[in-house]
């Protein structure tokens, strides 16, 4: 059976850029979800994405958290 692997991490005002962790090779995302549990209310847009450095939307794109909630991301 495969291993599943799980990451997460708090983003707020003054942490902009978490590290989450690291993937092993070979690894792939099925499945990625953001809980905004504090609204996000700053003058600029209000959205997270995730990825890499030279990718950085490549496990999930834009997705706007100015509003409470469960929210579902499009893959990267």
């Amino acid at each position: 059976m495969p291993n599943t692997f799980y990451l997460s991490a708090w983003v707020t005002s003054s942490q902009q850029n978490p590290v989450m962790g690291v993937l092993p090779v070979g690894a792939y995302v099925l499945r990625a979800e953001i809980h905004v549990t504090t609204l996000f209310n700053g003058s600029a847009a209000d959205e997270i994405r995730c990825g890499y450095d030279a990718d950085t939307d490549s496990v999930f794109t834009l997705t706007d958290v100015a509003t409470t909630g469960i929210k579902s991301v499009t893959l990267g």
